[in-house]
């Protein structure tokens, strides 16, 4: 099962359920969003 949305920019958002194995993937997309994004907060 998962949730598709599509936001108010039009971008598609498809939300899965955990998986062990995408742990490493995940991650990595949290560090990236620290350093990408909330350093320029």
């Amino acid at each position: 099962m998962f949730i598709f949305m599509i936001i108010s920019n039009g971008t598609e958002v498809i939300i899965k359920p955990y998986r062990e194995k995408d742990t490493e993937e995940i991650v990595w997309l949290i560090h990236r969003n620290f350093m990408e994004v909330n350093v320029k907060d």
